[in-house]
């Protein structure tokens, strides 16, 4: 709960979540360049972004992260829900981790991705 808090507080994410909150690492789509790294996340050694995103939105979907966030000043809704992806900085396509999730919430996610698709167009 202390590291889900701290990193939330310091995106200024401690109220007010929407149903579904993204949380994106970033990287590069290269193919046979010699610096590939430079195209990833520096804060991640020069890899993507991916395996933080992941490791974060199973922190903060987890009950006992959860139940501790109220008390250290953050207030996350019981139905948020955090879903990691990856934004291909060279495409602009995010790829979205959902973890097989059925139901409504898939149903969610869907129009998500359709709406991170046509921006992606745009940018």
């Amino acid at each position: 709960a202390d590291t889900g808090a701290a990193v939330l507080k310091a995106m200024s994410l401690q109220k007010g979540h929407g149903a579904i909150v993204l949380l994106l690492g970033h990287g590069g789509n290269v193919t046979n360049n010699p610096h590939e790294s430079a195209y990833h996340c520096g804060a991640c050694g020069g890899y993507t972004g991916e395996v933080s995103a992941r490791l974060l939105a199973i922190l903060l979907n987890d009950s006992e992260t959860r139940a501790g966030l109220a008390e250290r000043g953050v207030e996350v809704a019981d139905d948020v829900l955090f879903v990691a992806g990856l934004h291909d900085t060279t495409t602009d396509a995010i790829t979205i981790y959902d973890g097989g999730l059925r139901g409504a919430r898939a149903g969610e996610l869907a129009k998500v991705r359709t709406w991170l698709a046509q921006a992606a167009k745009l940018a």
